[in-house]
């Protein structure tokens, strides 16, 4: 049974009756839930938790990803050297990305550009091309949770060994190496700088009202 809730209150206002789930994925905007069922994912939608679509994946799921603005969902099977995309406009399977082994778990670009693929390797990473669903290349590196990533620049940051090094996504080449980066847990944001505070502030503590900070 699946429940809808919105706290404060602590009264369910909707329920669906489903088969059991082996695992949920979000949406980024959130309109979306998918649920592992069967060897398929099915779709809900949250404005009136309603299902919108059941589609059967060869070898079951094992893990969901969408790309940013959740136009397409890749679908990593349980045992397979293959990622499904999953259209959530027409509810399809629209095709598929083949790989040179078996895939782990799969990474999305913050920005969509790049996915990225786990080997069950463990040393190797597959990089695809998300504006045509292309394979591109392999790169060696580890698997942690922090790493490997595409950065906003869309390099292609891995990690080797104490090293952590910036590459481009597609011909490897080292943009950046940072020496014994290896050993710090790697968080990527976006920031254009302080803003400037306006005239005749600077001298001026900053004060919030109703936090008493003793001096």
């Amino acid at each position: 049974m699946l429940w809808r809730l919105f706290p404060p209150d602590k009264q369910p206002t909707d329920s669906l009756r489903l088969e059991k789930s082996g695992a949920t994925f979000r949406s980024p905007t959130g309109d979306r839930l998918y649920l592992s069922i069967e060897r398929a994912i099915v779709g809900i939608a949250t404005k009136d938790f309603k299902q919108t679509s059941r589609v059967r994946v060869v070898g079951g799921v094992s893990e969901l990803v969408p790309t940013p603005s959740g136009n397409q969902v890749f679908i990593v099977g349980d045992s397979a050297n293959r990622v499904y995309i999953f259209d959530r406009y027409n509810g399809k399977i629209e095709g598929s990305i083949r790989f040179p082994g078996r895939v782990k778990t799969v990474r999305m670009d913050p920005l969509g550009r790049f996915l990225l693929a786990g080997s069950f390797a463990a040393d190797t990473a597959w990089i695809v091309a998300l504006s045509n669903h292309s394979y591109v290349r392999g790169v060696e590196t580890d698997w942690r949770a922090d790493l490997p990533y595409i950065a906003w620049d869309g390099s292609v940051v891995t990690v080797k060994g104490r090293d952590v090094r910036f590459l481009d996504p597609l011909t490897l080449g080292t943009k950046k190496t940072v020496a014994g980066g290896a050993s710090d847990f790697w968080y990527f944001f976006s920031w254009n700088g302080f803003r400037p505070r306006a005239p005749g502030m600077e001298a001026a503590p900053v004060n919030f009202p109703g936090v008493f900070v003793d001096h």
